[in-house]
């Protein structure tokens, strides 16, 4: 017989319950990387932060199982861009080489528009 009870909370296990709090969407706004076709360029994105572009990953889009448009949208530079919530392939994975690159890359940009400098030397 079907549940009756729509709007009265789901009863659920405890490992499901503890693994529905484990899982948060993961939102982004991604774009094309010129010149890479397997590429895809992946903006974290956190409702009233300002723009996050300093924080791009460029991703394969072979580890991306799914992107589920979420209706929102972002002004990141100037340019709209659609909020989307992205599912990764189970077993998917990044080179660290690459990831500690892009990082290190990030950081830089994200100093060098904060005004801050390297420290000074003692």
């Amino acid at each position: 017989m079907p549940d009756l009870r729509p709007n009265e909370p789901r009863s659920m296990t405890v490992d499901e319950f503890l693994e529905s709090q484990t899982t948060q969407p993961i939102l982004v706004t991604m774009e094309p990387v010129q010149n890479v076709p397997d590429k895809v360029a992946v903006r974290p994105y956190i409702e009233g932060a300002r723009c996050l572009c300093h924080l791009i990953l460029l991703l394969s889009k072979d580890n991306i199982a799914s992107v589920t448009p979420t209706g929102k949208y972002d002004q990141c530079c100037g340019k709209p861009r659609a909020v989307v919530e992205i599912r990764f392939k189970d077993g998917s994975a990044m080179p660290l080489p690459d990831l500690f690159s892009q990082l290190g890359s990030s950081l830089a940009v994200s100093i060098s528009h904060s005004g801050l400098g390297a420290r000074p030397s003692h």
